[in-house]
């Protein structure tokens, strides 16, 4: 299809490019019919033209073409025949330009698609070695479980070896115990048969006794043998409970750290909750001790304000006193002179008497400013105090 579409796009240029010369001829005629030669020399031309171009124009499309170019040349001007001949020049160009692009867009559209079949001829390929990729992941995976398997079991199968090997060294002493349990037999068969020997000049009481202990050592033999038949299955019993103890060891000691690892996470909670409060703590103390601070420095702002205001009152009950006494004193003079003695003295008791109320009222102010700060003192130790003791125990 797209060798079809080429041909038929290539024959359509051929034939725009042959049209644009056939309007170049007929444009040649029209100008020298205007040049006005006559009829003649149009026929000459048109004779000319048609035994030039003959071949590709018939006989019928020249009559025509005289008919309409005689018609043209009486009424049209020469500026509206060349716009009506341009017109058509025009608009097979654009068709060439849009022919043009479409060949450019279809052999992009071949380079496209064979690009696209390539890579998806890659995809197919690809996906196909991906496929057996992960095949052989999966074999290879289970390989690798079949060998850890088996590295299980050699480990296993090498434990009870060693397990194996320890008994069997047991036994081999065990079976060195016997030899000698064999050697002492075959010396005591020996000293049976010297009794045999002897039998006939010690007499039979001493044979029977002698058979006697022979047939008490043969059990004491057996009984040991027992024993030790006893004693090996009770080691093989002790093996396999030590077996299993170390494996709850193994499993208690993980328990054990996880919870170790609990704890310590416990802990690091409850030493970030203690870390805060003791902020949250040092943060009060800051506080406290800048309350404390301002109310020392009120505090002695207060006492120069007193000091000041009983300096001041002192100053002017004194002197209203001495204002009022020497008054008084002038008008009793003036009126008792006798009485001055006494009045002096009842002045300097009055004066006294003043004197003392204001020191009295200047050492309570004092004493309650004293109050004030011990009490400050106070909290503060306590808020010290407070503040030294989750210190402590946080340290602790």
């Amino acid at each position: 299809m797209i060798f079809r579409v080429s041909i038929l796009v290539v024959a359509s240029l051929a034939a725009f490019a042959v049209s644009p010369l056939n309007t170049k001829q007929r444009l040649k005629k029209q100008h020298s019919m205007l040049s006005g030669k006559g009829c003649s020399s149009t026929q000459e031309t048109e004779e000319l033209g048609g035994e030039k171009f003959g071949d590709d124009i018939s006989e019928e499309d020249m009559q025509n073409e005289e008919g309409t170019e005689v018609v043209n040349t009486k009424n049209l001007n020469p500026n509206t025949e060349i716009e009506h001949s341009q017109n058509p020049i025009n608009e097979f160009e654009s068709r060439r330009l849009t022919l043009e692009r479409k060949l450019l867009e279809l052999h992009s559209l071949k380079e496209k698609l064979s690009c696209i079949a390539y890579l998806q001829k890659d995809l197919t390929g690809k996906t196909a070695e991906i496929g057996k990729l992960n095949f052989t992941i999966a074999a290879l995976k289970a390989e690798i479980k079949d060998l850890q398997e088996i590295i299980r079991q050699g480990n296993m199968e090498v434990k009870q070896l060693d397990m194996a090997k320890q008994l069997i060294e047991e036994l081999q002493r065990k079976n060195g115990n016997g030899s000698q349990i064999k050697g002492q037999i075959i010396l005591l068969e020996e000293q049976l048969s010297g009794f045999t020997a002897i039998e006939t000049s010690t007499g039979d009481a001493l044979v029977k006794n002698r058979l006697e202990d022979i047939k008490n050592i043969e059990l004491k033999v057996i009984k040991k043998r027992r024993r030790n038949k006893e004693l090996e299955l009770e080691k093989r019993e002790i093996f396999v409970k030590l077996y299993a103890a170390h494996a709850k060891l193994s499993a208690l000691s993980d328990m054990t750290q996880n919870k170790t690892i609990g704890k310590i996470c416990e802990l690091r909670q409850a030493n970030g909750d203690l870390a805060n409060k003791v902020n949250i703590l040092q943060k009060s103390r800051f506080d406290m001790v800048e309350e404390l601070v301002y109310q020392r420095w009120l505090n002695v702002c207060l006492r120069a304000e007193i000091k000041e205001y009983q300096t001041s009152s002192r100053k002017t009950s004194e002197k209203e006193v001495q204002k009022a006494s020497d008054q008084k004193t002038s008008k009793i003079i003036t009126q008792y002179p006798d009485t001055n003695s006494t009045w002096s003295y009842t002045s300097s008791t009055d004066s006294e008497e003043i004197d003392s109320s204001t020191i009295d009222s200047s050492s309570s102010s004092q004493r309650s400013i004293s109050k004030n700060s011990s009490t400050c003192w106070r909290s503060m130790d306590d808020g010290s105090s407070v503040v030294s003791s989750p210190n402590k125990s946080s340290t602790g």
